[in-house]
């Protein structure tokens, strides 16, 4: 029955036994207010408690992410499992409806933290005078790495870029959260430059250093800065990143320095190979040409003041492992021969003008270095014999350890008969 339909029918009630006085006393009042009213209203009470409740209303969409993000609502959640807490979802808009459901006190509890913990939220611009800084804030990892640092220790706190290039935007719980946030974000991020070595080629090597370094962004929560005009890499990002990233960008720039080293080959060289060398190392490493560019490596013959020869290799520190093989096979291609030619008066022909012609002649067209040593005898003679003859000219017949019959003669060419 409700309550006013009852306390009506209450008025009309007659009870001469009761007030038989007329006006009720204080205490009769009291008496028949136990009787009648306290049931009634513990009823009411009661099935007000035990009724399904509602409470629903729009927030900033930012402000319920955020408290998603530190974990609020996993909290509220499993601090009060029976109220229902949902966020309703708006097209185009910058608010979303966040509903509770629930019944008695636990619905109240829950609705009283709720209310409390969205009044205490602050925000706080942090202005950056270089643009660099926002840059790294906005990018997705830096802001992952943060995310999990402040989560780490324990800070209530999101940290993003803002809608300008200077501004970063600090939403926290309350005030205390608001200032260990920002006291860890000026610890957190970093600007570092390193310097590229003078001997590095910037601008032939200009692709290699771009690859390398957008492969290191990649893999680290960084942002970097780099032109080939300039001797600086500038780094902006988590600060241990930004530590670890020096480091590797030190000891791939001192592996991309323009260094100089000598040919070390399995093989000693005679003289004779050397003097070979000196005449023709320009043309015999052109066939080599190709894989000494793609190593980006150059080759070249020097004579110390010594007398003796070297082959140098300028290029990269990684280059000359391979530039070093490369030269080790162009030796091996380089034979050397002796051969013994036995002949009187042969010595005499190479020691004349036209034999010295000659010899120059074939060495250069067949890319060959010919040495011409004299000998004191002929060891390899076997029979030796001489005799007159009646034409008036003498003949000498040479036998040779080959087999080789020789015959020399030695007279005037009018006397030779044409037979």
């Amino acid at each position: 029955m409700p309550l006013k339909g009852f306390l009506s029918k209450l008025g009309r009630r007659k009870s001469p036994g009761l007030f038989s006085s007329g006006l009720p006393s204080h205490d009769e009042c009291k008496e028949e207010h136990k009787k009648i009213f306290r049931p009634t209203l513990d009823t009411l009470v009661r099935k007000f408690a035990t009724k399904r409740r509602l409470f629903d209303q729009n927030y900033p969409l930012n402000i319920l992410a955020f408290l998603e993000d530190i974990g609020f609502f996993k909290e509220l959640r499993s601090t009060y499992p029976n109220v229902e807490l949902s966020i309703d979802m708006q097209d185009n808009s910058l608010n979303a409806k966040l509903c509770l459901k629930g019944r008695g006190e636990e619905f109240d509890a829950a609705c009283n933290k709720l209310f409390w913990k969205l009044g205490e939220i602050t925000k706080s611009a942090l202005p950056f005078d270089d643009r660099r800084i926002w840059d790294a804030i906005a990018d997705t990892r830096v802001q992952e790495h943060i995310k999990s640092v402040l989560t780490l220790k324990n800070i209530r706190a999101q940290v993003c870029a803002g809608d300008t290039g200077n501004l970063v935007i600090i939403t926290a719980m309350n005030n205390i959260e608001l200032r260990k946030a920002k006291d860890l974000l000026l610890d957190l991020i970093e600007i570092k430059t390193v310097s590229i070595p003078e001997d590095v080629d910037r601008h032939s090597e200009s692709g290699n250093i771009k690859k390398f370094l957008t492969k290191q962004e990649g893999s680290l929560p960084i942002k970097i800065y780099f032109h080939p005009s300039n001797v600086l890499v500038q780094i902006v990002g988590v600060a241990e990143a930004v530590t670890k990233a020096i480091s590797t960008f030190r000891q791939f720039f001192e592996s991309m320095r323009i260094k100089r080293q000598f040919f070390i080959g399995n093989r000693k060289l005679t003289p004779d190979v050397w003097t070979f060398l000196e005449m023709h190392f320009d043309e015999i490493k052109k066939a080599k040409e190709e894989k000494f560019l793609n190593l980006k490596v150059s080759v070249k013959l020097e004579k110390q003041p010594s007398g003796n020869h070297q082959i140098s290799m300028t290029g990269t520190e990684e280059s000359f492992p391979a530039c070093n093989n490369i030269l080790e096979e162009l030796i091996m291609e380089i034979t050397q021969k002796d051969e013994l030619i036995e002949f009187p008066g042969l010595q005499k022909l190479f020691d004349a003008q036209i034999g010295k012609h000659e010899l120059e002649r074939i060495g250069k067209n067949c890319k060959v270095y010919i040495k011409v040593q004299p000998s004191a005898a002929i060891p390899r003679s076997a029979t030796v014999s001489s005799h007159s003859t009646q034409s008036g000219y003498e003949r000498y017949n040479i036998t040779t350890k080959e087999g080789v019959q020789l015959s020399c003669k030695i007279g005037r060419i009018e006397n030779e008969k044409v037979s």
